[in-house]
């Protein structure tokens, strides 16, 4: 060791090697306990101006109308955008027995959600997007007071709490496919992940009792062969009667609805959460402007529940 060739080369080659254990080492314990953090929600008013011409053009026509269509307009938008707060009151009072919500699989809605209508409404089953196994490995995270626990990459913890807090009785189920079922719908070449869904669903669900099932905005359009279609095409006439499809959204998390956002403020219509609870109620005119709001939500869902950020 004392050789002056050794210390040399312990010198020249072995810091190197040393940083190179050391930042390896970092990385290995980053992989493996990082946690993400939780976004940052953005607040420019136009995050998606490729849609923003809609909503300018949307003013231009609106310009363009004899006071009194405007006026129109305008009652119209009033009557049918109302503060979350009136609707939630009015849904816990009505006979609505499932309740489908589409979301975005974000932080941003699952906060909004636990907040503003978890905390608030009381359920007696609750549906998620995850399987039995997958929702027991939630439960334990949750009851071990873990304070971020993702499903689908975004946490659930903050709207399991509010529902149990609001009715410690809520039952809670995952009704997502299983790898056995899909396994078997392969091998038979029968259905699709929506209708094993479906079968999961009406295998828990409990007569007279009051239902939300919270799942991707896409299963929950009102299409064949999707999930929110294929319950209710399975349900009996009076189940179906009180089933209704919610889409949750923020105002930014799509180009269409944001320049409709837009386009209410720039008219005096400035709201805070609001919700259009029939969107097929809205003034022709709405329709007309915003035709891919309309073919990409209005005319999926019964319901809109618009959160702004």
């Amino acid at each position: 060791m004392n050789s002056p060739i050794i210390r040399f080369f312990l010198i020249v080659f072995g810091w190197p090697l040393i940083l190179l254990l050391m930042i390896i080492s970092y990385e290995w314990i980053r992989n493996a306990y990082f946690i993400p953090p939780f976004e940052i929600p953005k607040t420019d008013l136009i995050q998606h101006p490729a849609h923003h011409q809609f909503g300018t053009n949307a003013l231009l026509r609106f310009a363009e109308l004899s006071p009194s269509k405007q006026n129109l307009l305008i009652e119209n938008l009033k009557s049918n955008l109302i503060p979350m707060q009136q609707w939630v009151k009015y849904l816990q009072q009505s006979d609505y027995e499932i309740l489908v919500f589409g979301e975005n699989h974000e932080e941003a809605t699952r906060q909004f959600l636990a907040k503003e209508f978890f905390s608030k409404f009381k359920l007696d089953v609750l549906f998620l997007e995850a399987t039995p196994e997958e929702l027991t490995r939630i439960k334990t995270l949750i009851e071990g007071e873990e304070a971020r626990v993702p499903m689908l990459g975004a946490d659930i913890s903050n709207i399991i709490r509010a529902v149990s807090i609001k009715n410690p009785n809520t039952i809670i189920e995952g009704i997502e496919e299983t790898e056995i079922q899909r396994k078997f719908r392969f091998q038979d070449r029968v259905g699709s992940r929506d209708s094993t869904i479906t079968i999961n669903f009406w295998n828990k669900f409990r007569p007279g009792e009051r239902h939300a099932i919270l799942f991707g905005a896409l299963h929950c359009k009102n299409q064949p062969d999707l999930l929110f279609k294929s319950i209710l095409n399975k349900a009996p006439r009076i189940i179906a009667e009180n089933m209704i499809n919610i889409r949750v959204i923020g105002e930014h998390q799509s180009g269409p609805l944001e320049s409709f956002v837009f386009f209410i403020d720039a008219i005096g219509m400035e709201r805070e959460h609001f919700v259009i609870p029939d969107t097929r109620s809205l003034h022709p005119l709405i329709y007309e402007w915003f035709l891919m709001l309309k073919q990409e939500t209005l005319r999926q869902f019964h319901t809109l529940i618009v959160f702004r950020t």
